[in-house]
């Protein structure tokens, strides 16, 4: 009897809960799927099927362009709603990001939550991708260029095709390895390295599932989703102590690369500094994110430029009129092909490097905030 007064008592207050959350939770008047207003879940999910993109798309192609997808989460598909949510001091990171780092306690530029502690983590590791700072970099990105168009020239002589996504993210890594710790990995030349690519894909896709369902991480089961690059993680961690080592034995200032600039904030204590246990964490997120957004973009513009002959010869006239040889293509001259800047933005905004969602909580707490003219009420807990 006990038993039976336990299991009405609880499906009752299940019961309940779920008419509270689809009728009377604050964001029960935006439409959105059913499972979304119960739990997290739902974007874990859809994450873990690698089409949370797509699904978030025809969701809002069939509910409008504000949805309810999460217990406590709204998606806006606007302009105005991307300038009110990503460009106010009044939202900030959730701290599902916390997620995302090497441990729960480790942050990096992409998973710190506070605002000034992130300003100033991004002001110092900042300089590095400065406008100055990478035109000193510039002759070690033209030296990668030039062994990526000799691959592609090989490739053609041998009526060979081209696996445009692999070649530039081969480059695209190479870059930033160089970039990040003076360090080449030799990936377009050598297959030695190549395997840090498989754990950076896990890695990824672990992260894409963990900022959507945060609690995984709590309970110790993101690292399931690290399995299929068991074989090779450790000689991932290997390699990127081995980048780190190299670069550290060095003097600070003996190459330009992103450890000179943090080099002298390794160990200050306070917002200013870089703890020496997070110099491994970002140089892991440096890796991927300079890497893959470089293949993103040179890989989504060679796609559409083949298959827009217009604007392919456009750009083609744009850039044989500009330069007479290879060795000018660089500097100020460069910058001044604007056909070429907006082929690359177009591509970008068609093919995002970041396809996931990347929530923000709004602050502060107690007061609404206004998105796109939609009042959304005081935030409550996620789960």
């Amino acid at each position: 009897m006990l038993f039976y007064y336990a299991l009405v008592t609880i499906t009752a207050y299940i019961l309940l809960w779920i008419g509270y959350q689809v009728f009377l939770h604050p964001l029960s008047k935006y439409p959105g799927p059913f499972v979304a207003k119960l739990s997290n879940i739902y974007n874990g999910y859809y994450a873990w099927k690698r089409c949370l993109h797509l699904t978030t798309l025809k969701n809002q192609q069939k509910c409008g362009s504000v949805i309810r997808q999460g217990p406590n989460k709204l998606i806006f598909n606007s302009v105005e709603a991307l300038r009110d949510i990503y460009k106010t001091d009044r939202t900030t990171k959730t701290k599902d990001y916390v997620a995302l780092g090497p441990s729960l306690s480790i942050h990096t530029i992409f998973t710190v939550v506070d605002k000034i502690a992130h300003r100033h983590r991004r002001r110092l590791i900042g300089e590095v991708l400065s406008d100055r700072s990478i035109l000193t970099f510039e002759p070690i990105i033209n030296t990668q260029a030039n062994i990526f168009l000799q691959n592609l020239s090989s490739h053609s002589k041998l009526s060979q095709p081209v696996n445009m996504s692999q070649e530039t993210r081969w480059y695209g890594m190479n870059i930033a390895a160089l970039l990040t710790f003076g360090y080449d990995l030799s990936l377009q030349t050598d297959e030695e390295n190549r395997f840090l690519l498989t754990v950076l894909d896990v890695g990824t896709f672990a992260n894409s599932v963990l900022l959507q369902f945060p609690l995984l991480r709590e309970w110790k089961l993101g690292v399931l989703m690290m399995l299929p690059a068991f074989r090779v993680v450790e000689k991932y961690f290997a390699l990127v102590e081995r980048l780190i080592t190299s670069r550290t034995a060095e003097a600070n200032d003996a190459k330009h690369d992103l450890y000179s600039f943090v080099a002298d904030s390794l160990g200050v204590e306070g917002a200013e500094g870089i703890r020496k246990s997070e110099l491994w964490a970002e140089a892991n997120i440096f890796l991927a994110a300079a890497g893959d957004t470089t293949r993103t973009a040179l890989s989504a513009t060679f796609f559409y430029l083949s298959r827009n002959p217009v604007s392919y010869q456009r750009l083609a006239a744009e850039i044989r009129s500009t330069f007479t040889s290879g060795d000018e293509i660089c500097g100020a001259k460069l910058a001044s092909c604007t056909y070429l800047r907006a082929c690359i933005d177009e591509a970008l905004r068609l093919a995002s490097p970041v396809s996931g969602i990347l929530w923000r909580d709004f602050s502060p707490f107690p007061h609404p905030f206004t998105v796109a003219s939609h009042s959304t009420p005081p935030a409550q807990s996620s789960e």
